[in-house]
């Protein structure tokens, strides 16, 4: 505006027809109420889709299959936030291969110093 009050071409807000100053308030609130409402509605709808743990209830026996996926499955969410889907799937793939290696290691060892017990001296 000017020094008369007067309004300057180009520089208020746009003229829409029918919508006094109060009635744009009201519907600009509306609308900002509205995308909130759809924002919250889909960050409450973003599911994490948990891996299933295949190669560990393959390669391991159920007792400590079972034991290991609740370990890692319970780090998941926290992968999955901080590093997003693609690296947290790569995380539990990583993790997993190390839980069936570690087990597998274990057992093996225990093996070979069992035939080091048995063998005659």
């Amino acid at each position: 505006m000017n020094e008369e009050n007067t309004p300057v071409p180009g520089l208020g807000p746009p003229d829409l027809p029918g919508l006094e100053p109060p009635d744009l308030e009201a519907l600009l609130q509306s609308t900002h109420q509205k995308l909130e409402t759809l924002l919250a509605d889909i960050d409450r709808t973003k599911e994490v889709t948990r891996p299933k743990g295949f190669l560990i209830d393959l390669l391991m026996p159920p007792n400590r299959a079972e034991e290991a996926l609740v370990n890692i499955l319970g780090r998941y969410d926290y992968w999955f936030e901080h590093h997003g889907p693609l690296k947290a799937r790569w995380i539990f793939l990583a993790q997993s291969l190390g839980a069936v290696l570690s087990f597998w290691t274990d057992w093996l060892l225990k093996r070979a110093n069992l035939l080091r017990f048995l063998r005659p001296s």
